[in-house]
């Protein structure tokens, strides 16, 4: 399986884990090479994703106001200091393994769309 294909159900299981209390307890995705990251942490039940905002990043990668926008139509805040979005976990095992599998296509999906970072250049990375 390509690298590619790889990226978000690896990520699926790691947020899996955040959220289970099971794992790390911060996951990181990004690209070597970029400025561009979404981070994830647990925080008082809710699962914390943000993507990073323009005040940290390089000139050459910042995102559009359409783009911006394009994260407020999706549940994500004004920078303060990242964009951030605020999940409640569904209960028991099956629906929280089902949306953390949406969550994760939607990171890859923000890294790509948004931040223009092809999905075999990501990685996966946590504090264990």
């Amino acid at each position: 399986m390509p690298i590619s294909e790889q990226i978000a159900p690896r990520l699926a299981r790691t947020l899996v884990a955040i959220a289970e209390g099971s794992g790390p307890e911060f996951a990181t995705i990004q690209a070597p090479e970029s400025g561009a990251y979404v981070q994830f942490t647990l925080h008082e039940g809710q699962l914390i994703f943000e993507a990073v905002c323009n005040e940290f990043l390089p000139a050459d990668e910042q995102l559009s106001q359409a783009q911006i926008a394009w994260l407020g139509e999706h549940g994500f805040s004004e920078p303060d200091p990242n964009h951030r979005r605020e999940i409640e976990l569904e209960p028991g095992d099956g629906p929280l393994r089902a949306q953390m599998t949406q969550v994760a296509q939607d990171a890859v999906q923000i890294m790509q769309e948004l931040y223009g970072v092809s999905s075999d250049d990501l990685e996966v990375q946590t504090d264990d």
